[in-house]
């Protein structure tokens, strides 16, 4: 039986709000600080398994590759600071998941470096589009969608580049699995 994995994410984020709302400040601190340790004890257990995985050699680390691409899986990696791939190679992966969308409709985006959290992105497009009539707003938080999605941890994301709004597409992001906090 499949989970419905943003039913049981909405569900959380409610118990935490009644858990934050609690008027009893002792009952709301107890209550908090056993959900914080339940996370550092499945973080733990995590962190083991992957230092087993590792240390397995080439095929342990082909394993710990595919968890840290399942969207679920790699989502529980980054929840516990511990996803294999770093930052930039998770935003590039995240850029690769758009670039086909994009190309079709002769648009870009490339990823210029990470400074201090902060993305640099820079757009292009061709001069004969779609005509879909989608927004450079809508193509940036498309993207910024699969990029914080794939890496919460930034800061903000900045674009550069003109873009021409008649190459632009909404983005079918559906493979950017969300875990922005």
């Amino acid at each position: 039986m499949e989970m419905d994995l943003q039913q049981l994410s909405t569900d959380i984020e409610g118990l935490v709000r009644r858990i934050e709302a609690i008027p009893d400040p002792v009952i709301r601190e107890d209550v908090l600080t056993l959900v914080r340790s339940v996370m550092d004890l499945h973080g733990a257990g995590l962190k083991r398994m992957l230092d087993v995985l590792c240390s397995s050699g080439e095929p342990g680390r082909k394993i710990l590759a595919a968890i840290g691409a399942d969207d679920l899986a790699g989502s529980l990696l980054l929840l516990h600071g511990l996803h294999p791939a770093d930052t930039q190679e998770r935003i590039a992966k995240a850029l690769e998941k758009t670039a086909s969308d994009l190309r079709r409709h002769g648009a870009s985006a490339e990823l210029l470096g990470i400074d201090n959290g902060i993305v640099r992105i820079r757009l292009g497009g061709a001069a004969h589009g779609s005509g879909c009539g989608s927004s450079p707003n809508a193509l940036k938080a498309a993207i910024e969608e699969c990029i914080y999605s794939a890496a919460p941890e930034i800061a903000s994301i900045e674009f550069q580049g003109p873009v021409d709004v008649a190459a632009l597409v909404q983005l079918d992001v559906t493979g950017c699995a969300p875990v922005r906090t």
